[in-house]
């Protein structure tokens, strides 16, 4: 079974440079990944806008699915490790792996609670559109890791 990648991600990257390695890099992953590009939430309060956001990042089908919501508080993998979870994954039968990147108010409680795992990339604050570059070229790095390409060494 393929593994499919679906990175549910609040706001849109408008730099030429940033979407250009975005999709160098998709284009190089084997496994399906598809990015969708969320509006974020004005709602004028930020709980509000966190629940509002919530609803349009969490998918509508978790069957078979593995859910991981980026979060500052989350675990901190080194690509090995990282490059092992989603092969486990893979292995197990995971038919998809939803990545949640969340609006500049973070995730909501509920949706940490939902999620099968929370990771952080790192003790540093990110901007989303970098967040997403790292994520993306951590996917890459993680495929590589598993498929014996010499990218990661």
């Amino acid at each position: 079974m393929t593994l499919k990648v679906v990175i549910n991600a609040i706001g849109k990257i408008t730099e030429r440079e940033i979407i250009s390695l975005n999709q160098e890099y998709i284009k190089r992953i084997k496994w399906e990944i598809a990015v969708n590009e969320l509006q974020p939430a004005r709602l004028g309060n930020e709980l509000k806008n966190k629940e509002k956001e919530a609803e349009s990042l969490w998918p509508s089908n978790t069957n078979n699915a593995y859910v991981i919501a980026l979060d500052e508080t989350g675990k901190q993998f080194t690509s090995e490790e990282f490059s092992q979870k989603l092969s486990q994954l893979e292995s197990n039968g995971t038919g998809k792996i939803y990545f949640l990147i969340g609006g500049a108010d973070g995730h909501t409680q509920t949706t940490r609670d939902k999620a099968d795992l929370i990771i952080s990339l790192g003790k540093m604050t990110l901007p989303h559109k970098l967040a997403r570059l790292i994520l993306i070229e951590q996917i890459y790095r993680a495929y590589s890791i598993s498929s014996g390409h010499p990218y990661h060494r």
